[in-house]
């Protein structure tokens, strides 16, 4: 039978504020769903609102405050049709342990216009699912603030996408605790961000290791690292997957207490767009470990006053940057190694890549297998070679050039 609460009041419980129970080990093939609709949960002792369903669950205008355990628990994993869990217009604060909200399922996940802040020692929202997830943002934005663990927690087959997320000052005393933690298992468990917030973690700010592709429009991800030596502001790795590909496109990742602005790694191709990545502390601005090709691009890309290095490219197979500014960082402004064709330019008419006062190395060093092109480049005052290229590690004679320096 299908259950429906609406308008449900459950405060001052010694335990659960309401539980709804099935036996959780045996799938069932009829579905049970449950809704619940309008409701106040408060001040319980156990979970706030709980439940075990073989069906479907939506959660729409939903309260949570002050639960002894979990704020939210929403389990279906047992549902022998893979139903979706709904929760829409959710606030769910003050959760004392494990979570704000935890959901359960094997199916599809979707969360929009959520909020789940200030847990003790809890995630915002933990999400395990062999289906996707969505955190979307048609009824508001979603907020996962001031928690003692992650502020959004998702472990995933299938795919990931958010939208208008924000987690700030989230504790995350472990590195799996980031402010936005994703793990993908999938081939298919791409992952897809749109105007992300996560700053003043204790950990990193994002955090995403899959086997799926990264795609990244608008973020803000600063002052991370507060509480333990971590990946810094950003750590995306795709190398699980094959060739799988990271784009990121108007991403800012400065001011990291520990670790770099940006870490990626991927053995697919890696294209960057108008990113600013500076002021970090104990590590460099953006540092790329790829296989596959390196492009930095847009109108304006800056990476200055990093503890290492600028902008750092490991093993790429080519690296292509555009319009650059990389000055004041204690090592180099950009280190090019053991990348194979390396091209560094400028555009429109009148822009030049300002590699200048970078502190105890070159401004621009390229160790590369094959070909260099550098065009439109000042590199002064820095404290090693203006502009150091090394060919030798070629296994022939290769062509470099240079242009208005």
């Amino acid at each position: 039978a299908n259950i429906i609460l609406k308008r449900v009041n459950a405060y001052d419980n010694g335990g659960a504020g309401v539980f709804i129970v099935k036996t959780p080990d045996i799938i069932e093939p009829g579905a049970r769903n449950v809704s619940v609709l309008d409701s106040n949960f408060s001040n319980n002792g156990g979970s706030n609102l709980g439940m075990y369903a073989s069906g479907s669950i939506i959660a729409t205008n939903i309260y949570s405050g002050s639960a002894g355990t979990f704020g939210l628990f929403l389990d279906n994993t047992y549902s022998a049709i893979h139903a979706p869990v709904t929760l829409n217009r959710a606030l769910v604060v003050d959760s004392k342990t494990n979570a704000g909200m935890w959901i359960k399922r094997s199916g599809n996940v979707t969360l929009n216009g959520v909020t789940s802040s200030n847990n003790l020692l809890a995630h915002g929202v933990r999400i395990e699912t062999s289906g996707s997830a969505f955190i979307l943002s048609s009824l508001g934005k979603n907020t996962f603030d001031h928690n003692g663990y992650a502020g959004l927690k998702v472990d995933t087959g299938g795919s990931v996408v958010l939208s208008n997320v924000q987690a700030n000052s989230n504790a995350a005393p472990l590195v799996t605790h980031a402010g936005i933690y994703i793990y993908g298992t999938g081939l298919s468990s791409n992952v897809t961000l749109n105007n992300i917030t996560a700053s003043g973690n204790g950990s990193s700010g994002v955090y995403i290791d899959t086997k799926g592709s990264v795609t990244w429009t608008k973020g803000v991800v600063n002052k991370n690292g507060t509480a333990i030596a971590n990946y810094g502001g950003v750590y995306i790795n795709t190398w699980r997957g094959i060739l799988k590909p990271i784009r990121l496109a108007g991403v800012a990742a400065s001011s990291q207490v520990r670790g770099d602005g940006l870490y990626l790694t991927s053995s697919g191709p890696t294209t960057l767009t108008n990113i600013v990545a500076s002021g970090n502390e104990l590590g460099c601005g953006m540092e790329v470990i790829s296989d596959g090709a390196v492009s930095l691009l847009g109108i304006y890309n800056q990476f200055n006053n990093n503890y290492d290095d600028g902008v750092y490219i490991h093993n790429s197979a080519k690296a292509t940057l555009l319009n650059v500014e990389a000055q004041y960082n204690r090592l180099r402004g950009i280190n090019l190694e053991m990348v194979g064709d390396a091209a560094v330019s400028a555009s429109p008419a009148g822009w030049i890549n300002q590699i200048n006062y970078n502190t105890s190395g070159h401004g621009l060093s390229s160790i590369t297998t094959g070909t260099v092109n550098v065009n439109k480049v000042q590199a002064n005052g820095n404290g090693g070679t203006g502009i150091f290229i090394n060919t030798e590690p070629a296994f022939a004679p290769k062509t470099v050039t240079l242009a208005n320096i």
